[in-house]
């Protein structure tokens, strides 16, 4: 960069996920073997969390994250606050510098009507905000991703008369969860959907599908139009490839 008198400013925040230490994924696996409590795993998750905001914090950051290190992976806050998703398991392709490989995957269903027991990212924020004075930010399943991904036809087709329905469903209740985030003082809520992917590139199943597509950016859309956005709040959308290897 050439020296003058103009100030170049960068901007970094880290996009939501961070890989899970080794401890925090031996304390699930034993969660899930009965082992421990969920007590006793939230304590597990409280100790990565803070130290993955002082990492954070140290680094400079403007922006402080919990890493997800609540969820399982990123769609688990949506599953895990609603009754009715079935979750089955499946080989997902995914290709790498090194060809196409097959991962081992948990593929969610919608086989009901949906039906919310509790929030999406209950407690997520207040934690964080305990831990730091800096703006924090919380992460959410996008809807437009909800809407395509967990729709099987013949299936959820049985409960929800057409994808728009089940779409205006789930976008009603993603904006319900922002506006509570921002209530709370979070000021920067993030929409996360993988699912634009599949429309680029010579790979993308997705090519090819132009209503689908307009289905996804209008549903996502719906979620976020109209909300009052106090102190500078921001609303993003982040777009990837997925964190395969994150979570264990």
């Amino acid at each position: 960069m050439t020296q003058n008198s103009t100030t170049v400013m960068f901007r970094a925040d880290q996009v939501g996920s961070l890989l899970r230490p080794e401890s925090l994924l031996d304390a699930r696996r034993r969660r899930d073997a009965g082992a421990i409590t969920a007590g006793e795993l939230r304590a597990v998750e409280d100790q990565a969390i803070s130290a993955a905001v002082s990492r954070q914090q140290e680094s400079g950051i403007d922006v402080i994250t919990d890493g997800e290190f609540r969820r399982r992976d990123f769609r688990t806050g949506f599953v895990e606050a609603m009754d009715g998703i079935q979750m089955r398991a499946w080989d997902m392709p995914w290709r790498t510098s090194q060809g196409l490989t097959k991962l081992r995957n948990n593929a969610f269903v919608i086989a009901e009507r949906l039906k919310q027991r509790t929030r999406l990212a209950a407690g997520e924020a207040a934690y964080l905000q305990s831990l730091t004075r800096a703006p924090v930010k919380v992460t959410l399943i996008a809807p437009g991703f909800l809407a395509e991904r967990f729709w099987q036809d013949g299936v959820t087709d049985q409960v929800y008369d057409s994808r728009e329905e089940l779409a205006a469903e789930v976008a009603a209740i993603t904006r319900a969860e922002i506006e509570a985030l921002i209530a709370e003082g979070v000021r920067y809520v993030q929409l996360d959907n993988p699912g634009y992917s599949a429309f680029l590139g010579a790979h993308g199943h997705g090519q090819g599908q132009p209503a689908a597509f307009e289905r996804m950016a209008d549903t996502d859309a719906a979620a976020v139009a109209g909300i009052a956005r106090p102190g500078g709040s921001t609303i993003g959308l982040h777009v990837c490839r997925g964190n395969q290897s994150a979570c264990g």
